[in-house]
């Protein structure tokens, strides 16, 4: 049943759905509250709540749009996903996270503007504020604000605030925390490169500074160069 009530010192019509006392514009008990395909749950006139059951696409807070045909998308976040039109299986929380993806898949954007300028591409991962802000590469992966902002290419790993990959348009990059780099990183070529304080690592392991074993002994060395610089 459904009650309509009127308070005359408010000049207010309170509306109950199973509600013999609404106290507000609307007031709903013991159900639910069904929105029709195609319609939306606004507030001051901007879309907060819609979503596609056929498509399994869910959007928050003035996120993606009802027009794109890609399937399992979710957006949260002041035009979050926006412009996705076939892209498939893309997360993106936080104003403008993905916000130009039109048919890249499988993407990851948590963070104000993460992975805005992408496009095309798949398999990227970008936590934080920006991170990933500038790349239309794929299946990179930035963790912390501001994380490879500047960066460009493919397959990159960056962890920590405003850190960015060692070469800014090169691919296969690693830098955790501007400490610890590698080149060629899951490039498959077996000529993978780690360098420690050493942001151009030329070898496997590639270290700046000293290097200290408390226990154990290098027991044997296999066939090839061992380099050592003097230091003062």
């Amino acid at each position: 049943t459904s009650k309509f009530f009127y308070n005359f010192d408010r000049h207010q019509l309170l509306i109950g759905v199973n509600s013999a006392t609404p106290t507000a514009k609307l007031n709903v008990s013991g159900g639910d509250i069904n929105l029709s395909k195609d319609n939306f749950y606004r507030y001051n006139d901007v879309k907060i709540m819609y979503a596609s059951t056929t498509l399994e696409d869910y959007f928050f807070g003035n996120a993606g749009n009802l027009t794109m045909t890609g399937t399992n998308n979710t957006a949260i976040g002041s035009l979050a996903l926006s412009s996705n039109t076939v892209g498939q299986y893309n997360m993106g929380i936080g104003a403008n996270a993905l916000v130009n993806n039109t048919s890249g898949n499988q993407n990851l954007a948590m963070g104000v503007s993460a992975l805005s300028q992408l496009k095309v591409q798949d398999n990227n991962v970008a936590l934080g504020f920006n991170a990933l802000t500038i790349s239309t590469g794929a299946g990179n992966i930035a963790i912390g604000s501001r994380s490879n902002e500047n960066g460009t290419g493919d397959f990159n790993i960056t962890m920590g605030y405003a850190v960015d990959q060692p070469c800014l348009t090169c691919s296969y990059q690693l830098n955790i925390a501007n400490t610890i780099y590698g080149k060629h990183i899951r490039e498959g070529t077996n000529n993978e490169y780690i360098g420690i304080r050493s942001s151009n690592p030329a070898t496997a392991l590639d270290v700046t500074g000293g290097v200290r074993m408390t226990t154990g002994a290098i027991t044997s060395l296999s066939p090839g160069v061992m380099h050592i610089v003097a230091g003062s």
